[in-house]
């Protein structure tokens, strides 16, 4: 798609073409954990992804948050990673074993990057994971990517009801 913008020099008008990507389609109205031990980060996180059109719940541990899962469905998990008690990390491996589609829709968030630990985790686990503090922008664009590359394809029509689409 190419737009056409006028762009004044001296007296003259000169038409310059820009080319501009689509926008991303919205991921689909899902429901999301947001793990944090900050009280800010969790209220921001909740914030941003309701406006967004999603069921949000937020907890301040990872005992609190397996506790949750246990109890609950969640489409996506954002979690920081360094915590007190469980962390993100063990949140992670506990995931693998019992909720392992979960494990593959966890977004992780950190301030520390410095840490071999956290940097060797990180590679490993090959989750995304945004960097603190970072654009709201991108907590949104890592959410509606996980949200998408796990969504089921739409189901076909039902051919036995013809009413049903």
């Amino acid at each position: 798609c190419s737009i056409r913008l006028p762009v004044l020099e001296g007296p003259e008008m000169r038409v310059v073409e820009t080319t501009t990507r689509p926008a991303a389609p919205p991921a689909p109205p899902s429901t999301i954990l947001v793990v944090d031990d900050e009280a800010s980060m969790r209220e921001l996180a909740v914030d941003v992804l309701a406006t967004q059109g999603h069921r949000v719940e937020a907890v301040e541990s990872g005992e609190k948050a397996l506790q949750a899962i246990a109890a609950g469905r969640y489409d996506a998990i954002v979690s920081d990673l360094k915590m007190p008690g469980i962390d993100g990390q063990e949140l992670y491996r506990r995931l693998q074993s019992s909720h392992a589609d979960l494990a593959r829709r966890i977004l992780f968030t950190s301030g520390d990057t410095v840490s071999p630990d956290t940097r060797s985790f990180l590679e490993r686990c090959g989750r995304p994971y945004l960097l603190k503090p970072f654009r709201v922008e991108d907590l949104v664009e890592q959410v509606r990517k996980l949200l998408m590359e796990s969504a089921p394809a739409s189901p076909a029509p039902d051919a036995a009801d013809p009413g049903r689409a």
